[in-house]
């Protein structure tokens, strides 16, 4: 791109005239992310890296049939993944010739990375946290927070817009650009915070015509981080001792769905999902969003969710596919067994068929073989909290679960299943 910049009034404009044509990109340009990108992709092309078709920020090198590295990119921030020393050093060093010694550092143990802290266990477990972010949150609010505790990111009004008395006074336009800055710092705080994300998708609906209940919706979602700033989300070590059907469940694609019919007040209802790369471990993927038609049925609101969750996973199963990952299977939990049994009919349902097409896509994913559906009781669904304001016990214990996942002898066995897959499966065989 050619660039050009106003020179401000002064001696320079005298000069050099009123414009100037910019040699090199800036830092805070809008043109200085795409180009710095364009520069690392050339380092790493460079040094025998191969860039993810499906998600640009992705590379990796591949020796003998095998990836020995990883690299994600971030502007200027990269987490890299290696095998052997020798694979990061000879990277370093290409970088170094590249960029030149002093613009390359490296961080072995590092312990922020993009505001996120890394806690590092014994066991080899690595948490992620976001105590520090929080605090410089609260530190900005402080005026307007409070010192209250919040046991809760909501409270039982759901997604109940309120219209009565002060909190249904409409905002001032300075006050919606706060209530915005407020949501959108949010926002990043929910990477970590899973347990914030059905409150946060109310906000999100409300950006453009914000109440002073909303406003006192949002300041609730941080005084609760405030409270519970230093909650770590734990990824497990390498396993000890595992039997074989540990190791394929660890292999597994796991997801939880779930939905709530007509939750919002404009009749659509609320998705949320989640997805873990093993068996009962924490999500690395985890969505909570009003949904973008209204739907007829609670099992139809449903059938809208698991379109949306097999798009993601076709998304990343190339990502997997990509990084040549082992995967066993890719299985999805729901608590719906009328949306469980459409999922399973070689037609499409008569109570669906007016939704878009692409809502059908999970369920030839279904009948392929590519995904294996299964039903779970709703107090033991780990999606259950992202779609409703789930309080007491059942909230705090679908909010540990997720944050550390579960050990294989304490998790929730499956409940008797209302069809028998392997017989829908050979009859759909049957009828191609």
């Amino acid at each position: 791109h050619r660039v050009f910049l106003e020179i401000p009034p002064g001696p320079y404009r005298a000069k050099f005239g009123r414009y100037t044509r910019v040699q090199k990109c800036l830092y805070g340009m809008k043109q200085a992310a795409r180009e710095f990108y364009l520069t690392m992709h050339e380092c790493l092309t460079a040094a025998g890296f191969d860039r993810c078709l499906v998600d640009p920020a992705l590379y990796a090198k591949v020796s003998d049939g095998e990836v020995v590295m990883k690299v994600g990119v971030h502007v200027d921030d990269t987490l890299m993944i290696y095998d052997d020393d020798e694979a990061l050093h000879n990277l370093v060093k290409h970088m170094e010739n590249f960029y030149g010694t002093d613009n390359v550092k490296v961080d072995l143990r590092p312990d922020t990375f993009l505001g996120i802290g890394l806690i590092y266990s014994d066991d080899g477990a690595i948490g992620l946290c976001q105590s520090g972010y929080i605090e410089k949150m609260t530190n900005t609010y402080t005026t307007v927070l409070g010192d209250r505790e919040e046991k809760y990111p909501h409270d039982r009004n759901g997604f109940k817009v309120l219209v009565d008395g002060k909190k249904g006074e409409v905002l001032s336009d300075h006050m919606v650009t706060k209530y915005n800055e407020l949501i959108g710092s949010l926002g990043y705080a929910a990477v970590t915070r899973f347990d914030i994300q059905a409150e946060l998708s109310y906000c999100r609906s409300r950006l453009k015509n914000p109440n002073y209940g909303d406003w006192c919706r949002g300041l609730r979602i941080l005084r609760y981080l405030r409270s519970t700033k230093d909650n770590v989300l734990w990824y497990a070590g390498p396993p000890v001792n595992e039997s074989l059907e540990e190791k394929r469940m660890r292999n597994i694609l796991w997801c939880t769905s779930d939905a709530s019919w007509n939750g919002h007040v404009d009749g659509r209802g609320q998705s949320g999902y989640t997805i873990s790369f093993g068996c009962f471990q924490p999500p690395f993927i985890t969505y909570a969003g009003k949904q973008s038609s209204i739907a007829l049925s609670s099992a139809d609101a449903e059938y809208l969710v698991y379109g949306e969750l097999v798009a993601e996973l076709d998304w990343f199963t190339q990502v997997i596919s990509f990084l040549k990952v082992s995967l066993t299977d890719v299985h999805i939990e729901t608590d719906s067994m009328s949306a469980f049994k459409l999922s399973n009919m070689a037609f499409v349902g008569k109570g669906v068929r007016h939704n878009n097409p692409k809502c059908h896509r999970f369920r030839d994913a279904v009948l392929s073989g590519r995904v294996k559906m299964f039903y779970r009781e709703t107090f033991n669904l780990w999606a259950d909290i992202l779609t409703k304001p789930v309080m007491g016990d059942q909230f705090v214990k679908l909010r540990e679960w997720i944050r550390c996942g579960i050990l294989p002898g304490l998790r929730p066995l499956l409940p008797e299943q209302p069809l028998d897959l392997e017989k829908v499966q050979n009859l759909v065989d049957e009828d191609e």
